[in-house]
Formats: C-alpha cells, sequence, structure tokens
C-alpha cells in the first residue's frame, strides 16, 4: 500500500480551487488555506473561452454550472476596501436574449462553482495566514 500524498494550496481563489480539484482527482489529499475569512463577493466577470474553456468540459458537471450562471454586463463600479462605489458606469448595450460563443459569467458565481466541485476533494482552512 502507498502512502497518502499531502498537499499544501496557499490562497482558495479560482487558481488555488482549480489546482486543488485536479490534485485531488489525481489521488492527492489535499489541503487548502486561505488568508480571507469568506470567498469574495465582488469581481470582475470571467470570459470562459479558448484553454480556459476547454479545462472545464473536463470537468465533470462543471459547465452545466456555469452555463446556469451566465450574465451579461449591465455596467462595473469601481469599489473601495468597504465595497462601497466610489464610481459607476451603466451598460446596457447587450442583451440576454443575445447568443454568445463564449460565455460571461461573474467571478463570485464563477469561483463558488469551482470551489464546490473542488470540495469533493479537499479540506479548506479559512482565516489561515
Amino acid at each position: 500500500m502507498s502512502e497518502a500524498k499531502h498537499i499544501l494550496v496557499v490562497g482558495a481563489g479560482i487558481a488555488g480551487s482549480m489546482l486543488a480539484y485536479w490534485l485531488g482527482k489525481g489521488g492527492f489529499q489535499v489541503t487548502v488555506i486561505e488568508r480571507s475569512p469568506h470567498v469574495s463577493k465582488y469581481g470582475q466577470g470571467i470570459d470562459l473561452e479558448g484553454p480556459g474553456r476547454r479545462v472545464v468540459d473536463k470537468m465533470e458537471g462543471v459547465i452545466e454550472k456555469i452555463k446556469a450562471k451566465v450574465t451579461v454586463e449591465q455596467g462595473f463600479a469601481v469599489l473601495d476596501d468597504d465595497a462601497k462605489p466610489i464610481a459607476a458606469i451603466k451598460g446596457g448595450a447587450a442583451s440576454p436574449t443575445v447568443r454568445y460563443k463564449n460565455w460571461l459569467t461573474l467571478r463570485a458565481r464563477c469561483h463558488a462553482v469551482y470551489r464546490d466541485h473542488a470540495k469533493r476533494h479537499v479540506r479548506d482552512l479559512y482565516q489561515c495566514s
């Protein structure tokens, strides 16, 4: 019987969650540590296309969850450290009925899908420094 391989991933953001998923799927025991007390609900939209799309296509069940969270950009805002708007620009050029070749989703929604999917393989510890 071979000894289990343990991996520590520092940072529970999108990259850390994706790395944890693939390492866990590869047979490693993964622990993810994050200094923040929770996942941020803010951030720029993410276009899922090209190589990133091909990677997500290989993650069982993820693409359907991402499709359900696709959005249309309605503008953007600059926030201060307390998440209060400093400035905002309204969108409106796009319509929810428009079909896109690539998918746009909000960072927090995308991150939540990846983290939930990675949880099958990892142990998370928040507020670690």
